[in-house]
């Protein structure tokens, strides 16, 4: 489904290679978001959205939640 909103993703893209596609997606259009975010995004391959989340599967925001939390544990808080 995310092939349909974001074309230029490939499928056969690495997490990683998919995350900072879209990372600098954001920047380019002035859209900061925490770098927790980001790092929740090449972990899971997902990005998480308000209107996505209820889509989702608790093992799927599970792994989120966990990768947010990975973050935070080793580099802190940090914003960007």
């Amino acid at each position: 489904m995310d092939e349909l909103i974001f074309p230029r993703f490939a499928i056969n893209q690495s997490n990683k290679e998919f995350a900072q596609q879209f990372k600098a997606d954001c920047e380019a259009a002035g859209i900061s978001l925490p770098s927790s975010f980001y790092y929740a995004v090449e972990k899971t391959g997902r990005i998480l959205t308000k209107e996505n989340e209820k889509l989702l599967s608790e093992k799927d925001l599970a792994e989120w939640d966990a990768a947010v939390e990975e973050y935070e544990e080793k580099f802190g808080h940090l914003d960007n």
